[in-house]
């Protein structure tokens, strides 16, 4: 099994998603969806086709990671503040919904604009923190001095300066980090 195939399921099972008829729904993966799941690797770039749902799944796949994982340190970056915004407050619906069907309140170190953080204690008493945070594709300094385990970049081919950018992110990469970049 494919390591990224679990995430199927897991989304299936815990998120709800506002559909184009502005209702709440659960969250069932489409066609091209699915196949990126069953194609994917850590290194992956995927050719926007508008409303496939690539955003909204590889934010559901972030979503888990810093709920479930441990130490992770998620990032997404959009092409514009405006579109950032937007990406977190999916983030923030898919994490509500995921509280809302396991019937769970957890309590976020940080929740705002641009960032949530998570602090738990593992099974052996040790305390982590995992991190989802969205940022602008158009600041090249984004993520420099960071460990990210998991990387969206979406709608790169609108940054101000791309090889600037993966320069930093890249660099804050760790080993086995999914990263994605969207255009």
């Amino acid at each position: 099994m494919q390591k990224w195939q679990g995430y199927k399921a897991a989304i299936e099972e815990n998120f709800m998603i506002v559909d184009k008829d502005k209702m709440k729904v659960p969250f069932r993966l489409n066609p091209p969806q699915v196949d990126f799941i069953e194609k994917s690797s850590d290194r992956n770039v995927i050719l926007k086709a508008r409303k496939m749902g690539f955003s909204s799944l590889l934010l559901a796949i972030a979503c888990l990671k810093f709920l479930h994982g441990k130490n992770e340190r998620c990032v997404s970056m959009s092409f514009d503040v405006n579109a950032s915004t937007k990406q977190l407050e999916r983030a923030k619906q898919f994490i509500d919904s995921y509280m809302q069907i396991n019937r769970l309140d957890y309590k976020f170190k940080y929740n705002t604009k641009t960032e949530m953080v998570f602090q738990n204690v593992d099974e052996n008493g040790e305390k982590y923190t995992n991190t989802l945070r969205i940022g602008t594709a158009q600041t090249a300094g984004f993520g420099r001095g960071d460990d990210i385990s998991f990387l969206h970049l979406t709608e790169v081919s609108l940054a101000d300066n791309l090889e600037e950018l993966l320069a930093g992110v890249g660099e804050a990469v760790i080993n086995d980090a999914m990263i994605t970049l969207e255009t």
